[in-house]
Parts: structure tokens; C-alpha cells; sequence
């Protein structure tokens, strides 16, 4: 009997010790390195606050199509009026280009207040960037094209600038600016000079190379999320701070009853680590099925957040290979204008633009290791990517005739058909 009692006083003993070791918070992830001083992303942020009328420079851009009923329409003078107030804030962007850049850590998902300083710094950074493309529209209509384009190139610079440091809202909100970038310039290719495209490709090639590999990205994010557990396993530190559900610590103290705090961190961090890897390797639909199929969370609490993350992740690297494959299609553009522009007629191939157009012909993201389609035609070219279905359909468009405007050829995770040059732009 009292040997019995003492084997069980020995093993709830030994289960309340390997309880309590296990269930030691673990040490916070390693700090970013610190950043630059001086930093790009505080000239930014300072330009971004120092905008005049900003409403009016988020709405002042050329429609492409007819406005909405009841929309204001900017006069050529009102559009000049607003860049001429915004000089010095034009002049701070470009200054700013030649610093250099790194995003503030998000280490505390549970500060409010912190997380609302980004949200309207990502913002106001997309402010800049219509800003930008509004002093090329200026330009533009006083007849100088090559001008233009160097306005616009400086919008798609800001958005391949936003990422390096940052997490998935730094990422989306760059791709929105290199969108706003780009969507102006399309349309301007063919009225360059051949100097002048020739430029503009390869400045647009040089952004490119020094563009923030998208797995950067997911490092920070582990960041956050290793940080929210730690914060989880606090207590609810976060909900103690409106930043979470009350009642969370209680909820999450139950789950550590039965696994304890290291097991779900190493869980969480192994598949972060998993995903940060998918991100390094090429795009492409067996790379999305095996990163959908694993799930190397054992523990519900890493399951749930690795449930709602990988959704996201998977939505945010589409989006951010959509925009590398518009940058390479408009690259290639910009190539094969100047090309024409100074010797009368396209290329047979594409590798006819390197060396003296391109310091190396793009590749296509949606095909690894192979290059873009083009063919010459009547008159013109077809360029192409083979799009998310990584088939090569001739240069024949995403097109949904169902949808309207810009919907038409948008191009979604499910579409079918290739992503053309000077069709499937946005």
C-alpha cells in the first residue's frame, strides 16, 4: 500500500516537473538587425504624412475608361496645380531612393496602436506612388513620354523599395504600388523615343535585381508569429491590451495542460521554417500542391494558426509572382519598342534584345527555367507567360467575358490562357 502510494506520489511528481520544464516560455525569436541611419523608410514616411491634399492626389489620376457617374474628373491644370504643391514632397521620395531602406519589426502583434502606425504608413505610401504617376501623367501631357516613364518607373522603384524588412503588409502594399506603376506605363511603350525605351528597360531591369526575395518576407512573418505565441503564453498578454479575444489565456491554458508551451513553439517554428523554404523554391503547381499537403503542426493551437496563415501565404505569393511575371512582360516591352523604335522592325526572337537592350532576357515565373513566348505578327508581336495553368497557349489572353472592365482579363489563381503583353496588365 505504501509503496503504491509512493509510486504514485514519485510520478506526479515526475509529470508536474516535466509539465513545468516543458512548460517554460521559450526564448523570443533573434532581433532584425537594427536599422540604418539615416532611413529611407522614415523619408517616406515623413513625405507620406507631408502630402498636400492627399484626397485629391488619390483621386486626381486619368481614368483609363469612363469615371463612374458622379466621379470628379481632374483638369490637366488641377492635376498640375497638385504635383507643383507637392514638389518637396517629390523631391524627399527621390532623395529618399538613395538611402537605404528597412521596414520597423512587427515584434508586438498584440500593440494596437503600433499595428495602426503601419496600416497608415502603407497607406500613405501608396499616396506617394499615385503621386508619382500623377507627375508623369503632367509630363506626359506636355508631350515629354520619356519623362513620363521615369515617373512611373519611380512608383514601381517605391513598391519594390516597401518590402525589404518587412512582413506580408509591407509586401502587398509594394506590389500595389509597382501595379499603380505599371498600369501607367503600358499604355506609354509605344510612344517612347528608342533612347528612351531603351533607358526605361533597363532601368526597370536594374529595380528588378535588386527586388527583396519574397522568402524575406516569411522570416518576418515567423517573427510575428512566434512572437503572438510568446504573448499567448503569457497569460493573454494581448487580450489584457484589446489586442485579442478575452478569455484567451484561460482557452490556452487548457490547451498547455496537455501540450506543453516548447512543443507548440517548435511545432510553429518547423512549419514556418517549412514555408519560408517553399518560398525559396520556383513557383509552380507541384510546388503549391506539396506546400498545401504538408501540415507538420501536431498540436491544435499550431494547427489553427497554420489553418489561417497558410491561405494567406499562398494568396500573397500568387499575387507576388503575378506581379514579377508584369514586370519581366513589361521589361521585355520596353525592349522590344526601342528596338523597333531604332531599327524600323521587331526582332525574330527575343534574344536578339541582349546584350545592347537587356542585360538578360527575362524568364517567365509561371514557367521556371524557361523563357517568355513572343512571336512576331502583322504589324506588331504577341508576348506572353504561360500564365497559373503553365500551359502554353500560344499567346491566346486570360479572358472572362462574363466580367467587366479590368475584370475581363485579371488574372486569378484558377485562370486559363497565358498572360499577354498589353492585354493582361493588370
Amino acid at each position: 500500500m505504501f509503496v503504491a502510494t509512493g509510486i504514485v506520489a514519485l510520478l506526479a511528481v515526475l509529470i508536474a516537473w516535466r509539465w513545468q520544464v516543458g512548460n517554460i516560455s521559450p526564448e523570443a525569436p533573434a532581433a532584425p538587425p537594427p536599422p540604418p541611419n539615416p532611413n529611407a523608410y522614415d523619408v517616406f514616411v515623413a513625405a507620406g504624412e507631408a502630402v498636400v491634399d492627399p484626397k485629391a492626389v488619390n483621386a486626381a489620376l486619368t481614368p483609363f475608361s469612363a469615371p463612374r457617374p458622379g466621379a470628379r474628373v481632374f483638369s490637366p491644370a488641377e492635376q498640375q496645380a497638385l504635383v507643383r504643391a507637392n514638389a518637396g514632397v517629390l523631391k524627399a521620395v527621390r532623395g529618399g531612393f538613395a538611402q537605404p531602406f528597412q521596414a520597423p519589426p512587427a515584434d508586438d502583434p498584440g500593440d494596437r496602436a503600433n499595428a495602426e502606425r503601419k496600416i497608415e504608413a502603407v497607406g500613405r505610401f501608396r499616396t506617394l506612388a499615385r503621386l508619382l504617376v500623377l507627375e508623369g501623367q503632367v509630363k506626359a501631357g506636355r508631350g515629354d513620354a520619356d519623362a513620363a516613364a521615369n515617373c512611373y518607373l519611380d512608383a514601381v522603384r517605391l513598391g519594390h523599395t516597401l518590402p525589404r524588412g518587412g512582413a506580408i503588409i509591407e509586401r502587398l502594399s509594394g506590389i500595389a504600388c509597382q501595379a499603380t506603376g505599371r498600369a501607367y506605363l503600358w499604355p506609354a511603350v509605344d510612344s517612347l523615343s528608342a533612347p528612351g525605351a531603351r533607358a526605361a528597360a533597363r532601368r526597370l531591369e536594374a529595380i528588378r535585381a535588386r527586388s527583396v526575395p519574397f522568402a524575406d518576407t516569411f522570416v518576418q512573418e515567423k517573427r510575428v508569429t512566434l512572437t503572438f505565441l510568446l504573448d499567448t503564453f503569457d497569460g493573454g498578454r494581448i487580450a489584457a491590451r484589446g489586442g485579442g479575444a478575452p478569455g484567451a489565456g484561460a482557452a490556452a491554458g487548457a490547451v498547455f495542460l496537455v501540450f506543453p508551451k516548447r512543443v507548440i513553439f517548435e511545432n510553429m517554428s518547423a512549419a514556418m521554417d517549412r514555408e519560408i523554404a517553399q518560398a525559396r523554391r520556383p513557383f509552380g503547381a507541384k510546388a503549391a500542391a506539396e506546400a498545401a499537403a504538408a501540415d507538420p503542426a501536431r498540436d491544435p493551437l499550431s494547427r489553427t494558426i497554420m489553418g489561417i496563415h497558410r491561405p494567406v501565404f499562398a494568396k500573397a505569393r500568387f499575387t507576388q509572382v503575378v506581379s514579377e511575371t508584369q514586370d519581366a512582360l513589361l521589361a521585355a516591352a520596353l525592349a522590344l519598342r526601342a528596338y523597333r523604335a531604332g531599327r524600323g522592325a521587331y526582332p525574330a526572337a527575343l534574344n536578339e534584345l541582349a546584350p545592347a537592350y537587356l542585360g538578360r532576357i527575362p524568364g517567365d515565373p509561371f514557367a521556371p527555367g524557361k523563357g517568355l513566348g513572343y512571336a512576331r505578327q502583322a504589324g506588331g508581336y504577341v508576348l506572353y507567360s504561360v500564365g497559373p495553368d503553365g500551359k502554353d497557349d500560344g499567346g491566346t489572353p486570360v479572358d472572362n467575358p462574363a466580367a467587366r472592365g479590368s475584370k475581363r482579363h485579371r488574372i486569378e489563381e484558377g485562370s486559363r490562357g497565358d498572360i499577354v503583353a498589353g492585354v493582361n496588365t493588370g
